[in-house]
């Protein structure tokens, strides 16, 4: 006789307003009851996680036969038995699960234990147990350390005390979350993706999840499932956002060559425009959009790529470049972080972040609208935080020999400071500006 197993996960098709033969609800929610089945031919309808944790049937077919390997006949049979027992809870008929200890005759629907916090252990031979006889957790943080005060997966506050709804990781032992909360987190990465959300362990903390009652679906995270899931990332921007567009065709055409083959800001990738309509040579290959020369005041021309006749070689010796401007140096190692003005992080792919995170049910077109916002803001703070003024340098720092030292050093970094006095009236050796 063949143990049942946790299956990888699939969709079944059937009547959602069907109630479960086991539990009696008709409620669809995979990460809470598992996968709804309906059978029509046998008007029979039941939940993957009722028949996984029912003590009276187990998987004797294949995948493909019954459901998940649970046989017709076989869960028709556990119907018969469960409905001559009493759920401890509800006071129905129909209790399926009962406590894994031989002393214990408690018997309750699936859906019920969750209420009343008895813990199923997907894992061979699929024990439950009820609130008395169930596994548990402790603390181990020593004095100094504060126990945290929200929930690593939705952020919402918690009560930092273990319990049924509240568990921890045990590597970090800084990451607790709702019992809710990690099991939807599971069901959504899957086998392959699931992890601590702080420490990133993998093996250790998959095993106590599973020892704590948390269904881990044996597939791939549920957003690399989606059809064309990335297909964004794959966009070129192909628009001409010249004042006035030259091209007969339109913004949106462009050839494969010439005059009206759109090119892309060479900066930040989200402008485009004909070279006729900006008046460049019909090769040039190198041009900036008016938001990115502004933003790096004007010197766009320090970070542009070699012309054409300069290029060398990947393979050849470079010649360091003779202009040395911490301008250009940092615009480039700074150019691909842009923070998320959602969750307010910095992120290195931010498209790829909208889509697995802060926008997943968004279209394509809304994440690259939210993208265009956040360059814009970035490219906004630049300008700001690039302009200093000496009549307000001397308000926030009245002690000059400090604000000397600070008017030197945003100097040494190529900062712009408007209103500066005279050199002789910034000797910082004067009694009378002390």
């Amino acid at each position: 006789m063949k143990k049942k197993k946790a299956r990888r996960s699939r969709v079944a098709g059937g009547n959602q307003e069907e109630c479960c033969a086991l539990c009696r609800l008709a409620d669809d929610d995979p990460a809470v009851f598992g996968e709804k089945v309906t059978l029509k031919e046998h008007k029979l309808s039941v939940h993957y996680f009722c028949l996984l944790t029912s003590c009276g049937v187990y998987q004797r077919g294949e995948e493909d036969e019954g459901v998940f390997g649970f046989l017709v006949d076989d869960i028709k049979q556990e119907i018969r038995r469960s409905a001559r027992l009493t759920c401890c809870y509800c006071k129905k008929k129909g209790a399926c699960v009962g406590c894994n200890v031989r002393s214990c005759r408690k018997t309750v629907h699936f859906p019920c234990g969750r209420k009343y916090e008895f813990i199923s252990q997907f894992t061979e031979p699929f024990p439950s147990y009820c609130r008395d006889h169930s596994p548990s957790q402790s603390v181990s943080v020593g004095p100094d350390l504060s126990l945290p005060q929200s929930c690593s997966v939705c952020l919402d506050s918690i009560e930092p005390v273990l319990c049924y709804s509240v568990l921890k990781c045990p590597s970090c032992h800084n990451s607790w979350f709702h019992r809710d909360c990690v099991q939807r987190q599971a069901h959504s990465a899957g086998l392959f993706f699931f992890r601590c959300t702080l420490c990133n362990n993998k093996e250790n903390f998959q095993e106590e999840m599973l020892r704590m009652g948390i269904f881990i679906p044996e597939r791939d995270a549920s957003w690399e499932l989606e059809a064309e899931a990335y297909a964004e990332l794959l966009v070129v921007y192909r628009r001409c956002d010249a004042l006035t567009c030259l091209c007969n065709d339109g913004r949106t055409h462009s050839a494969k060559s010439g005059w009206f083959e759109v090119i892309r800001c060479r900066l930040c990738g989200s402008r485009g425009t004909h070279r006729k309509c900006s008046g460049l040579e019909s090769d040039t290959r190198d041009w900036a959009c008016s938001d990115c020369t502004q933003a790096a005041d004007g010197r766009a021309s320090l970070v542009s790529s070699p012309q054409r006749g300069q290029r060398r070689s990947l393979l050849s010796k470079r010649h360091p470049s003779p202009i040395h401007s911490p301008v250009s140096c940092k615009r480039q190692s700074e150019h691909c972080v842009v923070h998320c003005l959602l969750c307010e992080k910095p992120q290195d792919e931010l498209l790829t972040h909208l889509a697995r995170v802060c926008m997943k049910t968004s279209t394509p077109e809304e994440r690259r609208a939210e993208l265009q916002r956040a360059q814009q803001s970035v490219k906004e703070w630049t300008r700001e935080a690039r302009n200093w003024d000496y009549a307000d340098m001397c308000l926030w720092i009245p002690h000059t020999p400090s604000r000397l030292a600070l008017l030197e050093d945003l100097r040494r970094r190529n900062f712009f400071v408007a209103n500066v006095p005279d050199s002789a009236h910034l000797d910082p050796g004067d009694e009378r500006l002390r």
